[in-house]
């Protein structure tokens, strides 16, 4: 069991308000005392410490019962009750790579956290803060870590987990949330966990827009607005430009000597603008006045 399942029954079954500092540190310090037997142990992935009483316990304190889960038209209900005994649960996920990290800090190497690891730490504050209409609906860090028993059993990672949180959460907030049928979801707290805890994934809801996915529209909106934009400022730097032409500036630009076939005035002059007068313009990001077009007239008059 991980430490946090068992402060929880002891909260549960003794009303002590026990917390899963006060557990780790009971624990060691019954084990440097004596009280208890302390070995490392590994069942498949599954790794921590075995603890053994030293000797026989007091024969008046009997161990407590845990119930099982219930369950509900068919979907299964997710509870804060410990797994019962006899079971071997998935243990904490965190605590399953702590000697990994610590081993890595003494070693100067620092691990990126993995999806599991990042869910199981977060606090109720945090769903609240990130999914507040889960969390409205009883959904809490009991259920997440529930989860992630649920999946590390059958071998499936957390991987899409915070996204499905996500889809779930979009649908509460729209009022969206439809059983396979179509039907609206009578206990939405329920049927989230139920869908999260057989996948690992809550399906991506129609109409649904990821924060990632609007980012990038809102690029392209932005992108063509610039590319409008550009174009406008390009044309009117023409317009404004042969509009101070004279007419022989326009006829040795339209019509030189050293032209053979005969061009249109406006592609001869928009050409020339392109490749003369608008590279100049960017370059030294005049404005499109008159006062900058006349100190283009010499160049245009040379180079034609």
């Amino acid at each position: 069991m991980a430490y946090w399942q068992i402060a929880e029954a002891v909260t549960r079954l003794y009303g002590i308000g026990a917390t899963e500092g006060a557990v780790r540190g009971a624990l060691e310090r019954l084990d440097k005392r004596g009280f208890l037997v302390r070995s490392r142990a590994a069942t498949g992935r599954a790794q921590g410490n075995r603890y053994a009483f030293s000797a026989d316990p007091c024969p008046h304190i009997s161990p407590p019962s845990f119930p099982e889960p219930s369950a509900q038209s068919g979907m299964e209900t997710p509870t804060k009750a410990p797994t019962p005994t006899g079971e071997n649960p998935a243990p904490s996920l965190l605590k399953e790579k702590t000697d990994r990290r610590n081993l890595s800090v003494f070693s100067g190497e620092h691990d990126p956290p993995s999806a599991s690891q990042r869910l199981e730490s977060l606090s109720e504050e945090d769903i609240a803060f990130h999914w507040p209409n889960l969390a409205k609906i009883g959904f809490g860090t009991c259920q997440v870590r529930q989860i992630l028993g649920r999946l590390f059993q059958v071998g499936l990672g957390a991987e899409n987990l915070a996204q499905g949180l996500t889809h779930a959460e979009w649908e509460l907030e729209q009022g969206a949330m439809r059983d396979k049928n179509g039907e609206p979801v009578s206990h939405p707290l329920n049927w989230v966990f139920s869908s999260l805890a057989r996948t690992g994934y809550y399906r991506r809801p129609q109409g649904y827009i990821s924060p990632k996915e609007q980012a990038e529209r809102d690029a392209a909106t932005e992108g063509e607005r610039l590319r409008i934009a550009r174009e406008e400022r390009k044309n009117s730097a023409f317009e404004a430009w042969r509009f101070g032409l004279s007419p022989e500036e326009k006829r040795a630009i339209v019509a030189p000597e050293s032209r053979t076939f005969p061009m249109p005035e406006d592609t001869a002059l928009r050409q020339h603008f392109l490749r003369e007068i608008w590279p100049l313009l960017l370059k030294n990001g005049a404005h499109f006045s008159e006062e900058f077009f006349p100190q283009t007239r010499g160049t245009c008059e040379a180079k034609s």
